[in-house]
């Protein structure tokens, strides 16, 4: 209607430039309001992080929970004590995710052929575990994907259980066995077994080279490992890949990683921002080859957290990047 009268009075193309102009105006304050009450729920959640950390209820209850974890993270740390290969072979077998043991915490993939393979390390999101569907973790496509195509050795880990942490936290549960302090230990322990060839991989090659993926949780253990990274490794570098990375742990109240790996020779960033409540971060760039994609630029669905990983775009994205 607005478009008849507007070309009958001879003034449609100003009409129609005003109605431009406004939208856009529109538009960008929409955005403008967006990124700022974005920015105001992350400093809300960061202060309450700081207030609640240093609290004295807090630090009571971290306490109690290391004493009450106390023996499973010493045998984390100990590899139950294993000594041999065959010892630590055991150990792997332990913490190996099987439809018999539900709280294990890894699966891997040998590729075919003798000739040294790069490793692709991938490690999942809170509550994410190997025995869940594609459908329920999507970053378990990146592994069967690569699986499939056979041509990289492969190592995935769950990375703990907010939901169990926490009740073990408040005394409404004795298991510890996925408490972030606990699987930590297990994911350093497999991802420096492989390196140096012990327990289940000793019939391995030392990776030519190695890629990190984490998603949520999981990029929060990727920049963690920077300071044991060398050790365990014996490399001083490795390729990153980060879907909408979270600081590691219950403690950290779902704050954003806000810096690429210090042992990230090149760094791939995929975050979003549809949803206050858990959202990645833009980063630095550091490197000329680091690559940061708002994911919104490549998925016009605007996937949100839970969401994000499923994404086909960021799963061809991370694969391409991987291969």
């Amino acid at each position: 209607m607005f478009d008849s009268i507007s070309q009958y009075c001879g003034f449609g193309n100003y009409f129609q430039a005003g109605l431009a102009t406004i939208s856009k105006t529109v538009s960008d304050l929409s955005q403008d309001i967006g990124d700022l009450s974005l920015k105001i729920f992350n400093v809300g959640r960061k202060a309450v992080k700081y207030l609640v950390k240093d609290s004295i209820l807090d630090i009571s209850l971290n306490e109690y929970q290391a004493q009450r974890a106390k023996e499973v993270l010493n045998n984390a740390k100990t590899r139950n004590g294993a000594r041999t290969d065959h010892q630590i072979a055991q150990y792997h077998d332990s913490i190996r995710y099987t439809k018999g043991n539900d709280a294990g915490i890894f699966q891997s993939h040998k590729a075919s052929g003798d000739e040294p393979k790069k490793l692709v390390i991938l490690l999942m999101g809170n509550l994410q575990s190997p025995g869940m569907s594609e459908d329920e973790a999507g970053i378990l496509k990146i592994y069967n994907e690569l699986k499939k195509a056979d041509q990289h050795d492969l190592l995935i880990c769950r990375v703990g259980n907010s939901h169990e942490d926490l009740k073990h936290k408040f005394y409404l549960s004795n298991d510890a066995r996925l408490n972030t302090d606990v699987v930590y230990e297990h994911i350093s322990n497999l991802i420096e077994d492989r390196c140096h060839l012990k327990g289940s991989y000793s019939d391995y090659k030392k990776p030519k080279e190695i890629d990190v993926v984490g998603f949520s949780w999981g990029a929060g253990v990727q920049k963690k490992l920077e300071n044991r990274w060398q050790k365990i490794t014996g490399t001083e570098h490795a390729r990153t890949a980060c879907i909408d990375a979270i600081q590691y742990g219950c403690n950290n109240f779902g704050d954003a990683v806000c810096k690429r790996p210090d042992y990230s020779s090149q760094h791939l960033n995929i975050y979003q921002n549809n949803e206050y409540s858990l959202n990645g971060d833009k980063n630095k760039k550091e490197k000329e080859k680091d690559v940061f994609i708002d994911v919104n630029q490549i998925d016009p669905s605007k996937p949100n957290h839970r969401t994000i990983d499923d994404s086909q775009a960021v799963i061809k994205k991370v694969l391409d990047y991987i291969n």
